[in-house]
C-alpha cells in the first residue's frame, strides 16, 4: 500500500460578517394607489386624500382614477339600472 502524508489543512477565511437574527424591520407602508399626477411623473405618491403632498407642492389638482381592473369588476358584477 502506498502511504501518503495527510493533505495539509487549508485555512478557510472567516466571513467579514456574522449571521445575525432578523431584526424588527419597519415595513414600508405602501400606498394603495397613486394619483394620476404622481403616476404620470413616476414619483412616489403619499396617497393622502383629497390631495397628496406632491400635488399640494406642485399646485396641481390631485385626481385618483379608478383602475382598469376595478372598472372591469364593476361592469361585470354590478347590474346596470333599467
Amino acid at each position: 500500500m502506498d502511504e501518503r502524508p495527510p493533505a495539509p489543512k487549508l485555512a478557510i477565511p472567516r466571513l467579514a460578517y456574522e449571521c445575525k437574527p432578523p431584526q424588527n424591520r419597519h415595513s414600508k407602508s405602501r400606498v394603495q394607489k397613486a394619483c394620476n399626477n404622481c403616476r404620470k411623473r413616476k414619483v412616489k405618491c403619499s396617497g393622502e386624500r383629497p390631495r397628496c403632498r406632491d400635488c399640494v407642492n406642485q399646485h396641481v389638482p390631485c385626481i385618483y382614477s379608478q383602475s382598469r381592473k376595478d372598472r372591469l369588476r364593476e361592469s361585470v358584477f354590478c347590474p346596470t339600472p333599467d
